[in-house]
């Protein structure tokens, strides 16, 4: 049995106020070139969206060949085939390969940007919106895929591979999984976990691996895993790639987080002279421009003719940073929005600049949804304290002291206390100021003594209500650790293992009815 409790922007501080703006269509961040999240605003990038034929029939026929290997389902096969249509669009959120999906809120972006396909065929009959989930798979950052927890059990592997994580061998995860059914009794019994161990061993790549899970849990929604490392997809991309490689999106770039410097916003990520790696084998290495014309990848030097020959021949070997990988993936799908976390969003608003110099529209940015899952024991604990859950945003030792202050209402503060004694002081300084000005400044002094002897004290007498109260803080202590499990936000650091569960037997299909993202802010589920 489960309730929810809906909280938003201005209650929790989950979401920069960069993010919470773009839901107005007033937002001063709408002059860089991005559009409101409105439906008028969805209307916009509609009509803005121009997508070639070829393009359609190039994504077409790599997603069927990505889903051949896996079981048949109608509503993914119906929409890759509604993707050759002129009046398909798709929407889209990304992320890691991380194993089992690593943090909760992987599946909540998942069920985010479905739920947004939902919205808008709603409220745009006659198209049709295709949920997209664009598989990080040529990431180079091993050390952030490769584990996953469970409570404070952390379950990792390692790897002899370099390079592109999508290419790394399946099968080497599958000693993580082992420990993880050895180490965690519970999921011997899950089904969740048992969909992804089947999923890992029967696939080659940890890409593949992935897209199976993904298509497991999330197949019947219609939704596509895309895995972008694809020599007929960076062929469409090649024209942007080859005007990279002259340089063009850090001058973009860079003027774009000038206008953002002015709205008191800090750019998140840093634009390199050339946004591109070199990808080949098990290496994927930074392309830099020499000061002759010629280029570095890695330890290979390669001259200006052959890299850019090479760029027409074998495309799949450039691979783009994460500058320019928001631009690839608007390039090769006919998409209209976006859908990520806070940073990510952050970061895009850094980019209309350079969208716009390479001739392709610019998304709707789309806050994904948050969620918390708190037991209906500690909600009952949290208003029995007279706390309401904003409060555990606080820092821990501020939290402690607003629940004694709560239940402590005669204590006088130690600047109650100060004023006191300051309006005591200056009738002791007008009367004997009468007799000199040595006796004022004794007095003076010994003001400031006694204002330190009462923070002191102060400090003394919180620690004493802290004692007399320690029961009960336990309790509050224990309540934010559910909330920030080894100090990070429960949806960052547990995995769908845990509380997932208490969304039923459809727990995804549950998780994307919950979803609003046209409604920003934080979902609590409350379970019995």
């Amino acid at each position: 049995m489960i309730r929810t409790e809906f909280f938003k922007p201005d209650q929790i501080n989950l979401l920069p106020r960069e993010v919470v703006s773009l839901y107005h269509p007033a937002s001063p961040f709408l002059k860089l070139g991005a559009h409101p999240v409105t439906f008028e605003g969805f209307e916009a990038a509609i009509t803005q969206k121009t997508f070639p034929d070829k393009h359609r029939s190039v994504l077409h026929k790599v997603l069927s060949a990505q889903y051949a290997v896996l079981p048949a389902n109608k509503a993914v096969k119906a929409s890759i085939q509604a993707l050759l249509q002129p009046d398909t669009f798709t929407v889209t959120t990304g992320h890691q390969l991380c194993l089992a999906g690593g943090p909760l809120y992987f599946v909540i972006k998942i069920a985010s940007v479905i739920r947004l396909a939902q919205q808008l065929a709603q409220q745009f009959p006659g198209k049709t919106f295709i949920p997209v989930y664009w598989a990080a798979s040529e990431d180079h950052d091993f050390e952030e895929i490769n584990h996953f927890f469970v409570g404070a059990e952390k379950f990792a592997y390692s790897s002899t591979h370099k390079g592109a994580v999508g290419r790394f061998p399946a099968a080497e995860a599958l000693s993580a999984l082992e420990q993880a059914l050895a180490g965690v009794p519970g999921l011997q019994v899950s089904s969740l976990f048992a969909d992804v161990k089947k999923a890992y061993a029967g696939s080659g790549t940890l890409s593949e691996a992935v897209r199976r899970m993904v298509h497991k849990w999330f197949g019947d929604s219609g939704l596509l895993c895309l895995d972008a490392d694809n020599p007929e997809l960076k062929q469409l991309f090649a024209p942007i790639m080859e005007k990279e490689l002259n340089g063009f999106a850090q001058e973009k770039v860079n003027e774009t987080n000038a206008v953002l410097q002015t709205l008191d916003a800090e750019p998140q990520i840093h634009a390199r002279e050339i946004n591109l790696f070199y990808l080949k084998d098990e290496s994927r290495e930074r392309i830099e421009k020499q000061a002759d014309g010629n280029y570095l990848a890695g330890n290979m030097h390669i001259s200006s003719e052959a890299l850019f020959a090479e760029l027409q021949q074998y495309p799949e070997r450039f691979s783009p940073n994460v500058v320019l990988r928001p631009l690839y993936q608007e390039c090769i799908l006919p998409n209209i929005a976006y859908v990520g976390g806070p940073a990510e969003l952050r970061y895009w608003l850094q980019l209309p600049g350079m969208f716009r110099a390479a001739g392709i529209p610019f998304p709707v940015l789309v806050a994904r949804d948050n969620f918390l899952f708190l037991s209906g024991k500690s909600v009952q604990q949290i208003e029995k304290q007279g706390l309401a859950l904003p409060d555990f945003w606080k820092p821990l030792p501020e939290l402690k002291k607003g629940f004694v202050l709560k239940n402590e209402k005669d204590l006088l503060f130690a600047a109650e206390w100060k004023n006191a004694v300051h309006a005591e002081m200056q009738k002791a300084i007008a009367y004997y100021g009468q007799q000199g000005n040595s006796s004022a400044r004794y007095i003076g002094a010994a003001e400031k003594k006694t204002e330190k002897i009462l923070d002191r004290l102060y400090q003394r007498t919180m620690k004493d209500l802290a004692l007399k109260h320690a029961s009960e803080l336990k309790k509050t202590e224990r309540i934010r650790e559910e909330i920030f499990p080894a100090g990070v936000f429960q949806e960052r650091r547990q995995s769908v293992f845990e509380n997932l569960g208490m969304l039923g037997d459809r727990p995804f299909e549950m998780l994307t009815e919950l979803c609003d993202p046209m409604n920003p802010g934080l979902t609590c589920v409350i379970y019995s």
